[in-house]
């Protein structure tokens, strides 16, 4: 029987720059950020997803890109290409056991190039799909899992019942993230652990990314209304994100 309705939260869309900015600029204390995150709050559903870019073309040194693109082919092999405009992405998989010593290698090579529309010339990425743990964190959290929602999926490489951050590091860092909050209304309970959630968090969540999804009297889909500031029983406004 799937579950009539989950809180979502969705920051941030492309159009609203692609992800929350990490504020430092050092790559190895922003890895820091995210992994504790991780720990603290989530369940593993899939194997943490590493790999390591380096942006060519336009704004980028050869002095930089070509020593950095030779060490990185000679470690991890084939690389995938990306355009990205007048400049190229170049990744490689990696190991998770890589990627702090990756993260302190562009921490030690700070300041990194400038290029003139904000690329980073190289960057660590990290994806993680999971659950999140009940608050003393022995256990999942109910109410999570697709299998509840029947695998309804709201937007493209999304899947309501399952959450998943994916963060880039380096000398500017980001973290953008689909989490699904598994209450089915914006109760006192969901307020509590929407803040338990923003307190391990080295960013304020925005207030203008959250939906409601809820099952159509059909049963044979899901329809999201965005969340923001509304009253709440006293007539005093619930703030679903930060400022």
């Amino acid at each position: 029987m799937p579950i009539s309705s989950v809180i979502t939260y969705d920051g941030l869309p492309v159009s609203s720059g692609g992800g929350h900015t990490l504020k430092t600029k050092d790559p190895l204390l922003a890895l820091r950020q995210v992994i504790d995150f991780i720990e603290t709050l989530t369940i593993a559903t899939a194997p943490m997803e590493c790999s390591v870019e380096l942006v060519s073309g336009t704004g980028i040194p050869d002095s930089f890109f070509k020593p950095m693109h030779q060490r990185f082919s000679a470690k991890y092999g084939t690389e995938r290409l990306q355009g990205l405009g007048d400049n190229t992405g170049h990744s490689w998989m990696i190991p998770v056991r890589d990627i702090e010593n990756l993260a302190q290698l562009f921490a030690s090579l700070r300041p990194l190039p400038s290029h003139p529309f904000g690329l980073q010339p190289g960057c660590v990425r990290i994806g993680q799909k999971f659950r999140f743990k009940a608050f003393d964190g022995s256990a999942e959290l109910s109410g999570q899992g697709a299998d509840n929602y029947m695998q309804f999926i709201p937007c493209f490489g999304q899947i309501l019942g399952e959450s998943e951050i994916y963060a880039r590091l380096s000398e500017k860092s980001t973290m953008s993230m689909f989490l699904n909050f598994p209450f089915e209304e914006a109760s006192p309970d969901f307020l509590r652990f929407r803040a338990f959630v923003q307190d391990h968090l080295p960013f304020k969540l925005s207030e203008h990314h959250w939906k409601r999804w809820t099952l159509t009297k059909r049963g044979d889909k899901y329809l999201g209304r965005k969340l923001g500031r509304r009253p709440n029983q006293s007539g005093q406004p619930i703030a679903f994100g930060g400022n």
